[in-house]
Parts: C-alpha cells; sequence; structure tokens
C-alpha cells in the first residue's frame, strides 16, 4: 500500500482497484516523518486499525458485487419480425467483454453460437460486449421460418467467466399476413357479384388462401328511414300501394342489415389485370351467394393460413370488413322552404345512380293548387347539362332529368317509374320539398 500525503488522502493501489481515503487532520506531514519517527499511541493505533478495516470492508463488498458468471444481458430479434429486413442481424450483448481493445482480429469467429436451421452468414464486434451475427445477403431468409439461437456455456469473457449454461433465443421471419382488400361489384351493378383483391406480404398459393377463409355476413347499424303524415297522405294520393311498398323496402333492409349467415366465395381469374397485374402475392376471389345492397361481408382468415416458404404460421385470424353500397333510398331535396329559385336545389340520394336511369324513372306533378295534379312536361329540346357535369351521381336535380326550372309559387309532385333491370335495388316512397316554399313533390322511385 502507498501513501499520498499531498491533499491529505491515502491511495490503495491493489492490483485492479483505486481509491481515495481521507486521513486523519492531525496525520504527520512527510517532512515531519522524515526528522522523527511518528510514535504509535493508542488512539493513533486505533486510527489506523480503523483505516485498515474500512478498506478492507470496501474490497470485500466491491468483490461480492462482481458477478461469479458470465451472463447474456440482452438479445434479439424475438418473437416474429415485421419484415424480412428486422432479422438481417442478430445482437448478443454480453455482461462483460468478450474482447480485448485493439486485439481484435478481423475475421471474426464465435464457435459458441449456434443457429437452426442452419445460415451462411459472418461475425463482427460492436464495442468488446456485443456480438452481431449478419446472415449472407445474396441468401435472403425464407419467410415463415422460425429461428433459434443458442450461445453455448463456452462462450468466455476475458475475465475467464463462462455462462452457466445455454442462452437461447428465437424469431420467426414473416408468416402470411393479408396486407390490402380492394373490392368492387362486377360490372358496377348493384345486383352483380363483389370481387375482392386480397394481397398479402409474400407469396401464397390461391387454393391455399380460399381453403382458410369464411366469409360471412356482419350485422350492423343502419339509419332507418321514415315518412311524415305529409308524406304519406301526398303518397297515398299519388298511389295507394306506394306506401305499402316504402314500408316493405324498409323491413327488407332491416333483415339484411340483421344478417348473420355465410357467403360463400370462389376463385377467379376474371378481373381487370390492367389495373391490377397477376402476382404471386395476390389472390383474387368473387362472391357466390347474392349480397343485396347495404350487407355487411367479413371475410375472415383463420390462423392457420400456410406460406409456401416455410411451416410458420400467423396464430392469429387475420379479417377485412366489405360494405357494399347503400340500399338506394330517397333522403329528400336539399332545400324544402322558403328556397332560391336561382339556386340549385338537387334530390339527395342514398346512392349514385346514371343519370339517365334518373331521367327515365321522374315524372313530375304540379301540386300548387288543392285541384287534381297537374303533370309537367319536359321540354322538347331540353336545355343541355354544364359542359363538367357528371354522368352519375347521388345529387340530382330536376333539371338533370330534364325539367325546366320550375317558377316560384309552383308545388311539385314528383314521381319515379322503374329504370332498366339490373341497376340499383331502391324500392323507397318519400315525401319531399321543392324549389320553392310552395313546392312540394312526392319522389316515387324504383331506380334498378
Amino acid at each position: 500500500m502507498t501513501w499520498l500525503d499531498r491533499g491529505r488522502t491515502a491511495t490503495d493501489t491493489m492490483p485492479g482497484r483505486h481509491m481515495m481515503i481521507p486521513l486523519p487532520a492531525d496525520w504527520p506531514a512527510p517532512e515531519q516523518r522524515q526528522v522523527s519517527p511518528m510514535p504509535m499511541t493508542g488512539p493513533r493505533i486505533v486510527r489506523m486499525l480503523t483505516l485498515m478495516a474500512c478498506l478492507a470492508a470496501t474490497t470485500a463488498t466491491s468483490a461480492a458485487a462482481q458477478p461469479a458468471v458470465l451472463s447474456v444481458v440482452s438479445a434479439g430479434p424475438r418473437g416474429e419480425v415485421g419484415s424480412l429486413a428486422e432479422a438481417n442481424e442478430v445482437r448478443i450483448v454480453f455482461s462483460e467483454p468478450m474482447v480485448s481493445l485493439g486485439r481484435i482480429p478481423e475475421t471474426v469467429t464465435a464457435p459458441f453460437f449456434n443457429i437452426s436451421p442452419a445460415v451462411r452468414g459472418t461475425f463482427r464486434w460492436s464495442g468488446t460486449t456485443t456480438l452481431i451475427f449478419t446472415p449472407d445477403p445474396r441468401q435472403k431468409l425464407p419467410f415463415a421460418t422460425r429461428y433459434e439461437v443458442t450461445i453455448t456455456e463456452s462462450a468466455a469473457a476475458v475475465s475467464g467467466r463462462r455462462l452457466a449454461g445455454p442462452f437461447t433465443l428465437s424469431f420467426t421471419t414473416p408468416t402470411a399476413r393479408l396486407l390490402r382488400t380492394t373490392w368492387s361489384r362486377r360490372g358496377g351493378r348493384a345486383d352483380a357479384p363483389i370481387v375482392a383483391l386480397l394481397r398479402f406480404n409474400q407469396p401464397v398459393r390461391a387454393a391455399d388462401v380460399l381453403a382458410h377463409l369464411q366469409g360471412q355476413f356482419e350485422p350492423h347499424d343502419w339509419a332507418e328511414p321514415s315518412l311524415s303524415d305529409e308524406s304519406v297522405a301526398l303518397m297515398t294520393a299519388a298511389d295507394p300501394e306506394a306506401v305499402g311498398r316504402f314500408r316493405a323496402k324498409v323491413a327488407a333492409t332491416r333483415a339484411i342489415v340483421a344478417a348473420t349467415g355465410r357467403v360463400q366465395v370462389r376463385l377467379t381469374d376474371d378481373w381487370d389485370k390492367k389495373a391490377d397485374p397477376p402476382s404471386p402475392d395476390l389472390v383474387v376471389i368473387e362472391s357466390i351467394t347474392p349480397i343485396p345492397s347495404e350487407s355487411w361481408v367479413r371475410l375472415t382468415l383463420d390462423e392457420r393460413l400456410p406460406s409456401p416458404a416455410g411451416s410458420a404460421v400467423p396464430d392469429t385470424t387475420q379479417a377485412y370488413t366489405v360494405q357494399v353500397e347503400p340500399a338506394l333510398f330517397v333522403n329528400g331535396f336539399d332545400c324544402t322552404a322558403r328556397c332560391d329559385p336561382d339556386r340549385r336545389n338537387p334530390l339527395i340520394l342514398t346512392n349514385d345512380v346514371r343519370v339517365a336511369d334518373f331521367t327515365r324513372a321522374v315524372t313530375v306533378n304540379d301540386v300548387t293548387t288543392p285541384s287534381p295534379p297537374r303533370p309537367v312536361t319536359r321540354p322538347a329540346a331540353p336545355r343541355p347539362r354544364g359542359e363538367f357535369a357528371e354522368d352519375e351521381g347521388r345529387y340530382l336535380s330536376l333539371e338533370d332529368a330534364g325539367y325546366n326550372a320550375q317558377p316560384p309559387s309552383a308545388g311539385l309532385r314528383g314521381s319515379g317509374q322503374r329504370g332498366p333491370a339490373g341497376r340499383r335495388r331502391p324500392d323507397a316512397r318519400l315525401h319531399v320539398g321543392g324549389h320553392s316554399s310552395h313546392l312540394a313533390s312526392t319522389f316515387v322511385h324504383q331506380l334498378r
């Protein structure tokens, strides 16, 4: 032990240790010790023994805190990774230096590191405690494969300490996962099958997807339309059976939104391949079961969906809900009272319809006076629609149907007629307002 008197401290220079301990205030200076030996009186002997006891206790405590064996404090990746890129490195962090700085070889080997299934790759040290294994980039890890990494007890630190036992971790490359689902009605018709494109995170077999896929109607909320007393009176005057048909349509739609039955689907090779070219990660299906408007269909892939690349499976279900077009009802005119006659006043529908179908379906009656309704005729040469007018929509006016704008104080009752078979499936009978404070229309429609 060497004593440093400058600064009145003592330095413990035992191998591997360095500690500063304050000396008593009356400890003699070096020059005093050179002049005459320090007498070892009783109090001085007590102080010396106390100091030595403190040094011994501190050394024992530090030695007890030092771990007796080597350990792995962190490692990764673990579990299923989100992408193959997340498995580009396997990191093992040890509790103490495994190599000495400045003595790390250019080619690093780690005989205590094992990975199963076997993977070719290289090792490197990051600092002195972190071992990194990098798989050969020329041989990408396959999807859906579980790997187990083992660090054997032969791993030894610079200090000579070893692991008490093998350390293991496991990770899995991405299993078959549904990334995106898009759907459409075949041909854009509301009574046609739905075609769904299922895009996955890796190549899959279409037959496997179909075997693990289930379709089912899903109940959901629905804002049920209703009729006012005035609407009932006007509709009954125009057509005694109109109100009954409207209520039947509402009841049928109520049953649709409460449905829970199975939906049969099948594979198809008939889709827009220009927009979505065929690809190993794309599976296209179509419905066999009729799916009426206002339906929700839940497509569920079970937890055993396989991948051609490996044996690992997702272990969780995956689902997507197709919400088809709403049932076609009339919500009413945009304005129903004290309307500006110079402002466009569209009829608001719950779904898009073609303007040509809308035009064929609509008839208008003038009901301004209590006398019998007077039919309003279209002009022989209707005014052309605007340059940017669309061919279909859900906000369509009487002018879109070919009628002239009606003058103020005119009350109209409009009725819809059945359009071409196969278009939308409405059966709404609704009393709605018109272009001015005296305009009232009952739009009775059956667009298909």
